[in-house]
């Protein structure tokens, strides 16, 4: 019988355009944004407490992300490894790192940035969807033994949880 390997994808909570002269990488969360996040993973936090591991893209806004739901979940924040790949990446980029997670690992969570993904889910999912809002996670469950082998035809069930606005 084939396991199963469960897939969680979120998109960065909200963060600031105030300063126009920083750089797009190094833009934190707002106010609003921490308490978006916060309250989406408390709100699955059933399904992301088993959370084995995390890799986010090193943007700030991201990394902030990642430290909510650790210190959301009580998890270890060495749960969580930077990947570059991730900010701003396209599907293959993506890919190429789920595929990569060690088969140990049942339940990972990749954060990162739109366009890329919303691109990602709409990879997989039965009906795509327009964009992710800030914040949103999806689940995404495939009947695999390896990460190696997902794949569209390989899910078997998800959701998406959209934060309401802050």
């Amino acid at each position: 019988m084939k396991t199963q390997k469960k897939l969680f994808l979120m998109r960065h909570a909200k963060s600031s355009w105030g300063d126009y002269g920083m750089p797009d990488f190094d833009r934190p969360l707002l106010p609003g944004g921490l308490a978006e996040a916060k309250k989406v993973v408390q709100a699955n936090a059933q399904d992301l407490g088993s959370l084995q591991h995390i890799v986010s893209s090193t943007a700030l806004r991201t990394m902030q992300t990642a430290m909510v739901i650790c210190k959301t979940l009580g998890l270890p924040l060495q749960r969580v490894v930077e990947n570059i790949d991730l900010y701003l990446p396209d599907v293959a980029n993506i890919l190429r790192i789920v595929k990569a997670f060690s088969n140990d690992t049942d339940n990972a969570m990749i954060i990162t940035h739109n366009p890329g993904a919303s691109d990602f889910v709409n990879h997989f999912l039965p009906t795509s969807i327009n964009s992710l809002p800030t914040a949103s996670i999806v689940c995404l469950r495939f009947k695999v033994d390896k990460w190696a082998d997902v794949k569209p035809d390989k899910l078997v069930d998800s959701w998406v949880d959209y934060p309401a606005i802050c």
